[in-house]
């Protein structure tokens, strides 16, 4: 039997002062490799494409990975069960009080959920002639998360990374496994680059994104109004992001057509290559985001808004989810390298 065009191996890696197993998918032709790091949130920390000159970066990883490995601010971290921050890190449900730790910047506010911060569980692996696929889960239970990661119900969340050459697939699903409902929210944290991009800066990248409404923040946080977005921070026009910077949460992204929502595209003047991002309709927010370092941007599609827990009890629709005992919630996110 001839050697399958894709394959998976493992490596032992050190990140943190461990030694931890690192999945590596790619094709045997050197056009394509993926990094996926299960031990460290399940972290797809590096996403590759071959040329003459090497293998090129479409992800940010931190050069100090190894030494520091920050959740969130490498690879394509997965935050659940809530995205961005909770006010105070407390919150009440079916009027229990939950408080989670403050970890966020300024030690205030949760932030992130769990699951970056986890070991997650290899599920199964698979290669075909086109594709290699990788399955984690994390288990959402207080045995495992600790008595610092209180949170009401018991859930898992599968991810299966699918690798082909031109595109990366992330099929998702929610599992209440408990008794009670399970409350939460999703997102993803890509650190972006493209490899066509001067010096690897984003200030001659061009970002298209869904931009027209932004909630308003204070101090990080919604006010639970939207506002029209300033024209400095749409990213809308074939113009590239330049000195521009952002942190911001956007509103209302609505699906392009009734299977897909666009959250964003990245392309070089003169460059060929472009990076599309796509998910399922049941993604409905963004956050862009800018850092200080100009080597990547982060575009973030959430199932709800920053303090979305928070929002719903003021009455507002902010997309915080609820899933029953024994009920499943599924979503997909896409990137493709239209070449």
């Amino acid at each position: 039997m001839s050697e399958s065009p894709f394959r998976i191996d493992i490596e032992e890696r050190s990140a943190g002062g461990l030694r931890v197993p690192v999945y590596i998918l790619h094709d045997t032709q050197g056009s394509v490799r993926a990094e996926v790091w299960p031990a460290n949130g399940f972290n797809l920390l590096r996403w590759q494409t071959g040329s003459a000159n090497g293998w090129q970066d479409w992800l940010f990883a931190s050069p100090e990975w190894e030494a520091n490995p920050v959740p969130s601010r490498s690879g394509f971290p997965i935050l659940f069960p809530f995205p961005n921050r909770i006010r105070d890190g407390r919150f009440v449900f079916k009027g229990r009080e939950y408080q989670l730790p403050k970890n966020d910047s300024t030690s205030k506010n949760g932030i992130h959920g769990m699951a970056p911060r986890r070991p997650w569980e290899i599920v199964s692996t698979s290669v075909a002639d086109d594709h290699a696929v990788i399955t984690g889960r994390f288990s959402l239970s207080p045995m495992l998360m600790g008595p610092e990661w209180n949170w009401p119900g018991q859930g898992t969340l599968t991810i299966r990374y699918e690798l082909t050459r031109t595109t990366l697939h992330m099929s998702i699903v929610v599992e209440n496994t408990g008794h009670d409902d399970l409350p939460f929210g999703l997102g993803f944290h890509p650190y972006f680059r493209h490899p066509d991009a001067v010096d690897g800066s984003i200030n001659n990248v061009t970002l298209i994104a869904p931009t027209q409404t932004l909630w308003e923040t204070h101090d990080g946080l919604p006010t639970g109004r939207k506002v029209p977005a300033p024209s400095e921070l749409q990213f809308g026009a074939d113009a590239p992001i330049g000195t521009r910077t952002a942190d911001t949460l956007y509103a209302d992204v609505r699906p392009t057509n009734d299977r897909e929502t666009f959250f964003g595209e990245l392309s070089v003047p003169n460059a060929s290559r472009k990076l599309t991002m796509t998910t399922s309709t049941n993604f409905r927010d963004l956050v862009l985001f800018t850092p200080v370092h100009r080597q990547a941007v982060c575009i973030e599609p959430y199932t709800c808004a920053t303090d979305a827990v928070h929002l719903q009890e003021q009455g507002i629709d902010a997309g915080w989810l609820v899933l029953p005992a024994g009920r499943t919630w599924e979503g997909w996110v896409r990137l493709h390298i239209n070449q």
